[in-house]
């Protein structure tokens, strides 16, 4: 019977990232399937590190308070800061299922599904007292945070600095912590993080896309002013 709890478990925590690779498989044409295994497992490994540094931190007791604004100092940090750097850092090693700029959202599509599921799956297989909305909102905030963070490495592997958009992955997640903290209506403030979140996804995708233009730009008026002078 326990077994079978488990598989149970197992199987609704991760249909939504089978759904989701499957959809990347048959619709996205150039889509690499090892590739996108790859960004799924280092999904799943980012868990172990920031479950360490988490409970690193909260061994050090460095925010005791429990005003306001020390809750949501420690949400940025241990939630925002703490897990959206350790998810960049691991994104550096998952390649880019697609080539193209779109990869660069593909692989945080994937990791971060894989992560919030991952998490998921913990939460219910440990009985951790958690709130409902939480464990279904996980994975639209790893999903979004973990997009910016990988145009963030995106940016660093074509020599460009996206800092807005880390920025906004460590901002939001903290946010977004904070909020879902709560017991009351507060609570559901989360869901407007989420929705804000995946719009600045797109805001930071589209200004990628126009900083890539405009190198291209440059690039092929290079190329006509070599061949002007040849």
């Amino acid at each position: 019977m326990l077994t079978s709890n488990w598989l149970i478990c197992g199987l609704i925590c991760f249909i939504p990232l089978i759904a989701l690779y499957v959809v990347l498989l048959l619709v996205v044409k150039d889509f690499n399937w090892w590739k996108g295994l790859l960004c799924v497992l280092i999904g799943f490994i980012a868990l172990v590190p920031i479950v360490f540094f988490q409970k690193l931190f909260l061994e050090q007791n460095l925010i005791a308070a429990k005003t306001t604004g020390a809750v949501l100092l420690s949400a940025l940090l241990l939630n925002g800061l703490i897990e959206e750097v350790i998810k960049t850092i691991l994104l550096f090693a998952a390649p880019v299922p697609v080539k193209s700029p779109f990869g660069a959202f593909v692989r945080g599509l994937l990791s971060g599904m894989a992560l919030g599921c991952i998490e998921v799956f913990v939460y219910l297989a440990t009985g951790s007292e958690t709130q409902l909305l939480r464990l279904a909102s996980i994975w639209g905030i790893h999903v979004s945070c973990s997009i910016l963070c990988s145009y963030f490495v995106y940016g660093i592997c074509n020599k460009k600095i996206y800092f807005l958009s880390i920025f906004f992955a460590i901002l939001f997640h903290g946010v977004y912590s904070y909020f879902a903290g709560y017991y009351t209506f507060m609570k559901y403030f989360c869901a407007a993080v989420i929705a804000i979140s995946a719009l600045e996804c797109r805001v930071r995708y589209t200004k990628m896309l126009q900083t890539k233009d405009e190198v291209l730009d440059d690039l092929n008026k290079a190329e006509e002013s070599i061949r002007s002078k040849n």
